[in-house]
């Protein structure tokens, strides 16, 4: 697995843990270091001795520490020791107290599986009915409250609305909130970050008011829309897909997935990370079987014993390509310092089960079932040549649902310019699309003017890079 310092750091809960981390690169810290095909270990020193473990088949990790934070500073310093010094990790038998660690997380991992697939308890339909029939309720007087509240908003006129308290949007979301609409609450909130953001902010508040009334209506009759465009109008509003309707509702696909590129946003005291997935479609899943690297996809070359402390770590590269354009949406969201749930690399590559969920979207998935061998992509995305073509996709794609907060878009052989004050890229034919990054100059200066394969979020306005595919490498835009 080619990971790198900046994939590390973006696991840290916040820039503190990746600086106190990064002091931990020196080896007078560590003691006990070793590493085989399932996990790497190590005893690092700080007010005491702190035992830290990182499972390589999915980064979990231990560490006896009292942080509150995780992954904690020694956790991620370890991490980085693996990828900055790996010759400082000698290849070795896995100690005692780390196989039991490791063992007794196949035993948690095994029982939630059993869990899952054991005979669930019948469930009391009347009840869930009468539970779904009040909040309904609750909902629809949220929703009308809202139209009236969208009203005299419009009404007092929208040129007032740079001189309006900021509290007013706030103010509306806790009212959704109570009336169990989150979705709508957090809609809302993203309204009132708009006015004097810009000097196109009265355009962007016109467009994003309509946006919200257009939910509101399609919300009024639900009953003369298709089934997937309900569900996809009562999550945008709030209702969650429980995990029974979801076995029941949504789609399983199974295969090959590329880590195409992440991004993460904080939102009313979490963090939200999205990943998006793209499918490989080719013929090579008996090769990637046969040759694929071991564990979390590091591959030790030679036998592992304690002697064995000078053996290489290398990886193995497939030269794939994708064929589909299709992505899937991988959610996670976490309260405030804790670690999410699961990670992965951009760039990386596994097989997975995953679990669409019911929607005319058809982006968010669930991973259900994952193989323990993640190995490098090496190869291109599969994209657009054409800025126009892509921007067709989208307008597709709003035909079928009308309110992405984001999409996936996959521009081939496109490069990096600077005009009149903004950043664009510009495909062959010399269309350009604006893109809004933390550092365009970095970005330009990595691809140096050439062109590159450039994965984003497109949100109707602007492209926000986040990753790219140079050489035939696909990397992070950091």
């Amino acid at each position: 697995m080619n990971v790198t310092l900046e994939q590390i750091a973006q696991l840290a809960p916040d820039e503190k843990s990746i600086s106190s981390a990064r002091q931990l690169l020196n080896l007078n810290y560590w003691s006990g270091l070793g590493l085989n095909t399932e996990a790497v270990w190590g005893n690092c020193q700080g007010s005491t001795r702190y035992a830290v473990r990182v499972d390589l088949a999915n980064l979990g990790q231990s560490c006896n520490c009292p942080s509150r934070k995780r992954p904690c500073r020694h956790t991620l310093g370890l991490l980085m020791l693996l990828v900055a010094k790996p010759d400082a990790l000698p290849l070795a038998e896995t100690p005692p107290e780390v196989a039991e660690w490791l063992a007794k997380r196949k035993q948690r991992a095994a029982k939630q599986a059993e869990n899952t697939e054991s005979p669930k308890k019948p469930v009391d339909q009347v009840a869930r009915q009468k539970r779904t029939e009040r909040r309904e309720g609750r909902v629809q007087e949220g929703v009308n409250q809202l139209q009236l509240w969208l009203c005299d908003l419009v009404r007092t006129g929208l040129g007032n609305l740079d001189v309006t308290r900021d509290d007013i949007w706030e103010e509306q979301a806790r009212r959704l909130v109570d009336a169990q609409a989150p979705g709508l609450a957090n809609r809302v909130r993203r309204l009132g970050d708009i006015p004097r953001c810009s000097p196109e902010w009265p355009q962007r508040i016109v467009f994003a008011l309509g946006e919200l009334q257009l939910l509101l209506q399609a919300y009024g009759r639900l009953s003369d829309l298709s089934p997937d465009l309900q569900s996809e109008i009562r999550q945008l509003v709030g209702w969650t897909v429980s995990a029974d309707e979801l076995e029941e509702t949504g789609t399983k696909r199974s295969g090959y997935w590329i880590v195409a590129g992440q991004s993460e946003e904080e939102e009313d005291r979490f963090r939200i990370r999205r990943t998006w997935l793209q499918a490989v479609s080719n013929d090579k899943s008996s090769e990637l079987v046969s040759q694929g690297s071991e564990g979390a996809g590091f591959r030790i070359q030679g036998s592992v014993t304690p002697q064995d402390s000078h053996n290489s770590l290398s990886t193995t590269h497939y030269p794939l390509s994708t064929n589909k354009s299709d992505f899937s949406l991988i959610l996670q969201f976490a309260p405030g310092t804790q670690p999410f749930p699961q990670n992965w690399f951009t760039g990386t590559m596994f097989e997975a089960t995953l679990l669409n969920y019911p929607g005319a979207g058809q982006h968010r998935a669930k991973v259900i079932e994952q193989s323990d061998a993640v190995t490098p992509f090496q190869g291109r995305l599969h994209g657009h040549d054409r800025i126009e073509d892509c921007l067709q996709s989208y307008a597709k794609q709003l035909a079928k649902a009308p309110w992405p907060s984001v999409a996936p878009a996959v521009l081939n052989s496109v490069t990096v310019v600077p005009f009149d004050g903004e950043w664009f890229v510009r495909d062959q034919q010399g269309s350009g699309l604006p893109i809004q990054c933390d550092e365009p100059w970095r970005l330009l200066a990595i691809t140096g003017g050439k062109p590159i394969d450039l994965l984003g979020e497109w949100n109707g306005s602007y492209l926000v890079p986040l990753s790219m595919g140079i050489d035939g490498t696909l990397r992070e835009v950091s």
